[in-house]
């Protein structure tokens, strides 16, 4: 973490550099408005997203990690000249905001113009997944049917169920419930999936959650010849939240770690404290790799 905020730092310093030590030269500004991000595989449908930072690049060149929506000074080497704004999504790992990460199934969104000086130029990145994305699974919990369908927790009365109460997206989302009768719940994708990178590859899991308590995402490895199971992961905790909250879950190290032949991935929610209840909403949970 030290080595990242250092470096980023150094980013910031040579940009301050490139944009204000130039004599008098009058910088142009790239103001970051809306941004929308398609589903994988679609040009016209639009999926959620909390791309909440640009990594901005101009003809090959860091200018810097911004926020959005905020302004890019610029100064090009050459104005009379088109110049190569390269704008890149940029996540929070994990939901930690100190994770600043290049979200790698997105595609750089890039503008080839003239740039300026004192001018402004809106720019409302449009970002769309890499065509070489491949996705495993894409849950938006709109049919009766869903793929979380595993019971973990040998408790007939708990599972996850269709409803319509909240919604981030569509019509419907996944409701998991716990109570002091019933107070554990553990749900799991039905068919372990195989052929997932153990390579280092890029593997992560999308998905928006409420939660009035916190609860657990984890994953379970077979070995698709013995059959046996490794060990139940608890692979990390997610925070109670009041609004609908979009998370993205970086199970690269761990699938590199852990080299199973097949994955089931589960939610776990147990009731905690006073509570009487505990409840989490689930929508559009993908889980995608190269």
């Amino acid at each position: 973490m030290k080595a990242f905020l250092f470096t980023l730092t150094c980013v910031l310093l040579l940009t301050s550099c490139r944009v204000f030590d130039s004599g008098e030269i009058q910088p142009a500004y790239f103001k970051l408005g809306d941004i929308k991000v398609y589903e994988p595989g679609s040009s016209t449908v639009l999926t959620t997203h909390d791309v909440r930072d640009i990594w901005v690049y101009l003809d090959g060149e860091s200018l810097g990690i911004y926020p959005y929506p905020g302004h890019v000074p610029v100064i090009p080497d050459n104005p009379e000249d088109k110049s190569l704004m390269q704008f890149i999504a940029g996540i929070r790992e994990n939901g930690i905001a100190s994770y600043l990460e290049l979200y790698p199934f997105l595609e750089f969104y890039e503008l080839n113009q003239k740039i300026l000086p004192g001018y402004v130029y809106e720019v409302n990145p449009v970002f769309k997944y890499r065509n070489n994305t491949i996705l495993r699974f894409n849950e938006g919990f709109e049919h009766s049917t869903q793929i979380f369908g595993m019971d973990l927790d040998e408790d007939p009365a708990t599972g996850i169920t269709q409803t319509s109460e909240k919604t981030k997206s569509g019509n419907y989302s996944a409701l998991l419930t716990v109570n002091e009768e019933h107070p554990l719940l553990e749900t799991a994708n039905t068919s372990a999936l195989l052929n997932i990178p153990v390579n280092a590859s890029s593997v992560y899991l999308e998905l928006d959650y409420i939660a009035d308590q916190d609860f657990y995402f984890g994953m379970i490895g077979y070995d698709e010849t013995t059959g046996n199971q490794g060990i139940k992961s608890y692979y990390l905790g997610l925070k109670a939240n009041s609004d609908w909250q979009k998370i993205y879950i970086n199970l690269t190290e761990e699938m590199a770690a852990s080299k199973f032949d097949a994955y089931r991935f589960f939610f776990s929610l147990q009731l905690k404290g006073e509570n009487d209840t505990a409840k989490v909403y689930l929508d559009n949970v993908k889980l995608l790799h190269f």
